[in-house]
């Protein structure tokens, strides 16, 4: 005997179901053994129409899917080759900027020195020819420095930020600098992935690691078959 083939759910049929199971449930109480299997009954209902509801939006999902990652993947292609464009425009930038920095600071010294000596000079010359007090004036004056400018051009839109970041080399030390209370407790994340499966592999309520207990939370689970 040739299979049946599966008769394919419409949107209206599928409208039609869900809304009774919602309905129903409004009215679920369970008082006896029998409504309880009626409700064990009803949760399978929902399973299968979730099913039905899935594979009737499928096909509809997988293309759509396919469409928006092809769309995606174009776009990243142009995006990921400007941005690298961009980055590598920005570090020639920052070498260049930082350069004309050194640079003007390396003159704003070199002017200063040149000032002070100018000034000493000056300084032993009045007091060689008893002019303590014009010596006195011109000591607590201000250096006279005139430096050619060597910065990077100012360009509107243009700036520079100083990013600051932290590495963790040695996370025992971490934790003990924590212990010995030097650094607060938040700078240590609990991996709850990791702690999670010892407690699924231990399977025994109660606290397995200092300060860690495992707890068991029970939910029903209804399969259709």
């Amino acid at each position: 005997m040739a299979k049946e083939k599966a008769l394919v759910p419409t949107k209206a049929g599928l409208t039609k179901s869900v809304d009774q199971l919602i309905n129903e449930q409004k009215l679920l109480t369970i008082k006896n053994d029998e409504m309880y299997e009626f409700v064990v009954g009803f949760c399978k209902r929902c399973k299968e129409t979730q099913k039905a509801v899935k594979a009737f939006y499928k096909a509809d999902l997988e293309a759509a899917r396919n469409a928006f990652d092809a769309i995606k993947d174009a776009q990243a292609a142009f995006i990921t080759k400007l941005q690298a464009a961009e980055e590598t425009a920005k570090d020639k930038m920052t070498d260049y900027y930082e350069k004309k920095q050194e640079a003007q600071r390396k003159a704003e010294e070199a002017a200063k020195k040149r000032a002070q000596e100018k000034r000493d000079k000056e300084l032993e010359r009045l007091r060689a020819s008893g002019k303590e007090d014009e010596a006195e004036d011109l000591e607590t004056e201000d250096l006279q420095i005139t430096v050619v400018n060597k910065e990077a051009p100012k360009i509107a839109g243009l700036s520079y930020r100083t990013n600051w970041s932290a590495e963790v080399e040695d996370f025992s030390k971490l934790v003990k600098a924590v212990a010995a209370g030097k650094a607060p407790l938040s700078y240590l994340v609990p991996s709850m992935p990791e702690l999670n499966a010892k407690a699924r592999e231990l399977a025994t309520e109660g606290e397995f690691l200092p300060g860690v207990k495992a707890i068991c939370e029970k939910s029903a689970a209804v399969r259709t078959r």
